[in-house]
């Protein structure tokens, strides 16, 4: 049996749905909508808290090849020297271990949470 035909392919804006209603269950970083009347759910805004009281901003832009292709992270704000080493031209670095291997089963908080876990070691 072809491999293929073993895979569930979830419709990009049922899996972007999923993340949104689970945005704000995370205790290290938020994530939501830029625009709440987006019906494409394509421009996120992230924020990881750091442990000195400062935070990070990111916008996250989910395109019409999401989940397929990882979204792509831009960096807003940041006084970490840990965070900002990993964008080039302002973009996630594509060699970041979660952008490098990205699998459709991956989600805008695994990307938050990598950062944040590069960050702290």
């Amino acid at each position: 049996m072809d491999k293929q035909m073993n895979k569930t392919i979830i419709p990009r804006n049922f899996k972007l749905m999923d993340e949104y209603e689970k945005r704000g269950a995370y205790a290290d970083f938020s994530y939501g909508l830029i625009d709440d009347d987006d019906m494409l759910m394509t421009e996120w805004h992230g924020m990881i808290f750091g442990q000195d009281g400062c935070f990070d901003k990111f916008k996250i832009v989910c395109d019409e090849n999401y989940p397929n292709n990882p979204p792509i992270v831009s960096l807003m704000e940041t006084k970490n020297n840990k965070i900002r080493n990993l964008f080039v031209s302002g973009t996630l670095s594509k060699n970041f271990p979660i952008i490098r291997n990205w699998a459709p089963n991956k989600t805008i908080s695994d990307v938050l949470g990598a950062i944040h876990a590069h960050c702290r070691n």
